[in-house]
């Protein structure tokens, strides 16, 4: 039987509200093959994942020429399995990061005190240059004024 062992992915921007996911490849044949997916996010498991993956055109004509056995849906089932990424310990690494900007001084004799206690993710824009994640937060935010000298 045929085989495909994923050796690398790696995920870009892409246009119309989807990413790009290159995929290197190796076993009874090897190379590369892009696929597209719309991000979505499950807030009840805090995962990121890809929806909607397929092959990319340019790959779907490059496969029915050379390798039309992995245009199967087979491998694309499978991947859509794994087209997915935890992201608990982000959510906590983007609070601690806005605790800490949250939590300093803004200039001389003006402080702010505050703390993020919820990030709750609401839309995800890719770009070309970026993944936009937009979200809203729950929290509180004094500012403490000990002197305004100008």
């Amino acid at each position: 039987g045929k085989f495909v062992v994923i050796e690398k992915c790696s995920i870009y921007g892409g246009s119309a509200e989807k990413l790009v996911l290159k995929v290197d490849f190796s076993g009874s044949a090897s190379g590369e093959f892009y696929l597209t997916g719309r991000p979505v996010y499950d807030p009840v498991r805090r995962l990121l994942k890809l929806d909607q993956l397929e092959y990319d055109i340019r790959s779907r004509n490059m496969m029915l020429r050379s390798a039309e056995w992995m245009f199967s849906g087979r491998i694309l089932k499978e991947l859509q399995q794994y087209a997915q990424v935890e992201i608990t310990t982000y959510e906590a690494m983007l609070r601690q990061r806005i605790n800490e900007s949250l939590n300093s001084e803004i200039r001389k004799g003006v402080r702010m005190q505050g703390n993020m206690e919820a990030v709750n993710i609401e839309k995800i824009y890719p770009f070309p240059e970026a993944l936009v994640v937009r979200f809203h937060s729950k929290g509180n935010l004094d500012i403490l004024i000990n002197d305004l000298s100008f």
